[in-house]
């Protein structure tokens, strides 16, 4: 019965129904650890972790031996904002059972959220969303691109048209970041005809993120009517009690207002596009989980206090998007956040600090791919404002 309260995007909807059937089931089956598993994370759901975290150290004491409960605290960690405290589950679950693959994800992630790509990156983790975007959080676009490529050609062999049109989207937002507007409107448009193939109750939220990732290219190419079209289309499919789609929506409905100059319609926009407590991820889910909390528009409020001409405000918000508890994305650390903070620290007339910043972001970037703008940018600035011989 859980499972009819279980959307496809990984998010519960009816959090009430849920709550009390797992309760029911619990009380039913006490000895049951699967249900105290599912039970944990309805109520984490709930914002009741501290019950949650109680009811996965029952699931442990009835099951000692499984990796399982060790991967859901850490999973629960993570979603909480405490990326090193996951680290430490995930490896426990891992010492248990070596052979269990799902830690391994959430490990990656965690570290990854620490900006400790290198150590995530050797993790391999064997989900292929999870591997891209950690390889592109990097700077190793083309090494991400390569795994999605490939986890499409997978999935087309296989006729899992899901995966296939999720390995599109994913590659269709990091063409987007690296400015190939072209091939982020072809993958783009493959994604679509790739869910349309899907049935009718899995192929809505995948349309509802195909429009948004569209919306996001068009406008970003300068075609802001054509991605007013995309938000209208949107808007016609989300499911407006989904956190997920209503962040997607807002996003994207913020950027069109902030394009055109609306910055008071674009604060409200991003506001509501902020979800109320943490954004859900779901590693059964890894490519809806990676969009749900992809920075594809976290930073939009400090933008518009950038054009307010409010640079101090603007630091201070990317100061928090670059720091794993102060945010409501389950994130990783975006290094180009970190440059974007220390131009406006260069603004602000504050030179230390701004180097200070360029180089934290060039040693998330060691290694990243060559001829990539923003290292050569960050590089310069730092030769422009360290004194001679320093």
């Amino acid at each position: 019965m859980l499972l009819l309260y279980e959307p496809v995007a990984g998010e519960i909807y009816d959090l009430g129904k849920a709550v009390a059937l797992t309760a029911e089931g619990v009380k039913a089956m006490p000895r049951s650890a699967a249900l105290r598993n599912d039970y944990a994370y309805v109520l984490a759901f709930a914002g009741r972790v501290r019950e949650a975290t109680a009811e996965l150290g029952e699931y442990a004491r009835l099951a000692p031996r499984e990796p399982n409960p060790y991967d859901s605290l850490g999973e629960f960690s993570l979603l909480a904002g405490s990326p090193e405290q996951a680290i430490s589950y995930y490896s426990r679950a891992l010492t248990i059972d070596p052979t269990f693959s799902n830690p391994h994800n959430g490990r990656a992630w965690s570290m990854a959220a620490l900006g400790r790509y290198d150590e995530a990156i050797r993790e391999n983790p064997p989900r292929a969303a999870v591997k891209a975007m950690i390889l592109s959080r990097a700077g190793h676009y083309r090494d991400g691109m390569q795994v999605l490529d490939q986890a499409r050609r997978e999935a087309a062999a296989n006729n899992s048209f899901q995966d296939e049109g999720a390995a599109l989207l994913l590659s269709s937002l990091l063409a987007i970041e690296r400015r190939d507007y072209r091939r982020a409107l072809a993958d783009i448009d493959a994604a679509h005809q790739t869910f349309d193939r899907l049935v009718e109750g899995k192929k809505r939220v995948y349309l509802v993120l195909t429009d948004m990732l569209g919306g996001l290219a068009e406008l970003r190419a300068g075609k802001v009517t054509s991605a007013r079209v995309r938000l209208e289309s949107m808007q016609g499919r989300l499911r407006r009690e989904s956190a997920a789609e209503q962040s997607w929506f807002k996003m994207l409905e913020g950027n069109i207002n902030l394009a055109e100059g609306r910055l008071d319609e674009a604060v409200r926009a991003f506001a509501e596009g902020e979800p109320a407590g943490r954004m859900w991820a779901n590693f059964n889910e890894p490519a809806l989980s990676v969009l749900a909390n992809a920075p594809m528009g976290h930073d939009g409020v400090a933008r518009v206090m950038k054009a307010r001409g409010d640079l101090a405000g603007a630091a201070d918000a990317y100061r928090r998007l670059v720091s794993p508890g102060e945010q409501k994305w389950v994130a990783m650390l975006e290094p180009r956040y970190v440059l974007e903070r220390a131009r406006l620290l260069d603004q602000m007339g504050q030179p230390a600090a701004a180097v200070a910043e360029y180089t934290r972001f060039l040693q998330l970037w060691t290694g990243a791919d060559a001829q990539l703008p923003e290292v050569a940018e960050a590089r310069r600035a730092i030769a422009r404002l360290r004194p001679s011989g320093r």
